[in-house]
């Protein structure tokens, strides 16, 4: 980030609010939904545009957002292997623990 932004518990929970709207409309009743129905490109433009997005005030920042959220946000997320994080190489890196 280049710059510190004010993101706040309301922005969480509208973020929140709006991924199970989604969800829940999408699933029409049913109790789950397999990760390939999930309408991922909506939910990433809508948290980045709506819930945190009108905050970032920045073209590399809100790249930046729109980047974590494409890397959070997708049906590969669901894998048991998934790694949320990158070496400096882009290879998936698994985290050390003390």
């Amino acid at each position: 980030w280049s710059k510190q932004y004010e993101f706040s518990e309301t922005d969480f929970s509208n973020a929140l609010d709006t991924i199970n709207l989604w969800v829940d409309s999408t699933a029409a009743g049913r109790s789950n939904l397999p990760p390939d129905k999930i309408p991922w490109a909506a939910l990433r433009e809508l948290i980045a545009s709506t819930c945190y997005g009108g905050r970032v005030d920045n073209d590399f920042d809100l790249r930046s957002l729109e980047s974590l959220l494409a890397r959070l946000f997708t049906p590969e997320s669901y894998g048991l292997g998934y790694s949320l994080l990158l070496s400096a190489e882009g290879a998936t890196a698994q985290p050390s623990l003390p």
